[in-house]
C-alpha cells in the first residue's frame, strides 16, 4: 500500500525556505537597528540609514510571501486538510501567518500610538514564532511519513 504524501513543488519549497529566511532576518536586523542602532545626524542622534533598506526589503519580501502563501491552499493547504496528518501544527502555522498579515496594517495606520505598539509588539512575536513553527512542521511532516512508511514494511 502507497502511503500518501502532500509534497510541495520544488519552486514552492525553495520559495518558502528563502522567503521566510528573509523575512526573518531582514526583520531582525531592522528591529535590532531600530532598538540598538543610533548614528550622529545633522540635528544629533537619529535612526540608522540602512533602516529604511532593511524596511523596504522585509515588506517586499512579504508580498511575494503572500503571493507564495495564495499558492499553497489550493493543493498543499487542502489536501493536508483531508489527510489530516498534521491538522494541529499546520493550523497554528496558518493562525501565526495570519496574525502577521494582520498586524502591519495596525502598525501602520492605528491611530493611537499605544495600538500600534502593540501591532508591532505582536508582528514581533508572530515572526520568531514563525521561525520556530515552520522548520517544526517539516521536520514533523518528514518524520511522520518516515515513521508511517516504516511501520508499514
Amino acid at each position: 500500500m502507497q502511503l500518501e504524501r502532500n509534497r510541495l513543488d520544488p519552486w514552492q519549497k525553495w520559495a518558502i525556505y528563502g522567503l521566510t529566511l528573509l523575512l526573518i532576518v531582514s526583520g531582525a536586523a531592522w528591529f535590532l537597528t531600530d532598538q540598538f542602532v543610533m548614528v550622529e545626524g545633522a540635528f544629533g542622534p537619529a535612526k540608522h540609514p540602512f533602516q529604511q533598506t532593511l524596511l523596504v526589503t522585509h515588506g517586499t519580501a512579504s508580498f511575494a510571501y503572500m503571493l507564495l502563501l495564495g499558492s499553497l491552499f489550493s493543493r498543499h493547504v487542502s489536501k493536508g486538510w483531508k489527510l489530516r496528518g498534521q491538522r494541529y501544527q499546520a493550523s497554528l502555522l496558518l493562525c501565526i501567518q495570519g496574525v502577521l498579515i494582520l498586524t502591519v496594517p495596525v502598525m501602520f495606520y492605528a491611530g493611537h500610538e499605544a495600538l500600534r505598539e502593540l501591532g508591532a509588539n505582536l508582528h514581533l512575536i508572530a515572526g520568531l514564532f514563525l521561525g520556530v513553527i515552520l522548520p517544526l512542521h517539516v521536520y514533523l511532516c518528514r518524520r511522520g511519513y518516515l515513521s508511517a512508511s516504516l511501520q508499514r514494511r
